[in-house]
């Protein structure tokens, strides 16, 4: 008995220290939080898109202003040597230093029209908007100052005999309006 006593205290205490063995004392750690606030966004307008002079035969054609400034005639339009006023619309955009952030060019409606603003409205139709910095790109990406530059340019459809007049996108000229950039992170 002596023996049985003996050898249950010893499969008593063998249990117990087994049971310390694997139990394990609760441990933990700590998380701080952390954000940072980048610049926001801006989009600033530096110039409308104009195509300039533009001379409209019989038989029609296009007229592309590429985003730097350049145009292409085709078809039945001339560019006469006094050109008048030509370039692609710009826009400013700061930001974060060095972030990419999405542009996206949109016309008003489709067609995209612009007007001579008679009371029987003579348009033509703009397609195509071209952006930049990189051709076909919907993304830009702020210099190490947080300055980009994006220009946009088109194409645009002079019919045969087009009348001659001052055309725009406004409104009350019988055009669809301005077209709009946005840009987002």
């Amino acid at each position: 008995m002596k023996n049985s006593i003996k050898s249950l205290a010893i499969a008593m205490v063998s249990i117990v220290c087994a049971n310390s063995a694997f139990a394990q004392a609760s441990v933990n750690t700590t998380a701080n939080v952390y954000a940072t606030i980048i610049a926001p966004l801006t989009i600033t307008r530096t110039a409308h898109m104009n195509f300039g002079n533009i001379a409209a035969y019989s038989g029609g054609g296009t007229v592309t202003l590429a985003p730097t400034g350049g145009r292409t005639p085709s078809g039945s339009v001339g560019l006469p040597a006094t050109t008048g006023t030509v370039g692609a619309a710009s826009f400013d955009v700061t930001g974060e230093p060095l972030f990419t952030y999405s542009i996206a060019i949109t016309p008003p409606a489709s067609p995209y029209l612009i007007g001579d603003g008679a009371s029987t409205p003579n348009t033509m139709e703009v397609s195509s908007l071209l952006g930049s910095p990189v051709a076909g790109s919907l993304t830009g990406t702020l210099s190490g100052s947080g300055l980009q530059t994006i220009k946009v340019g088109a194409v645009l459809t002079v019919a045969s005999g087009q009348v001659p007049g001052s055309y725009t996108s406004a409104g009350a000229s019988g055009g669809s309006g301005p077209f709009s950039v946005t840009i987002n992170y």
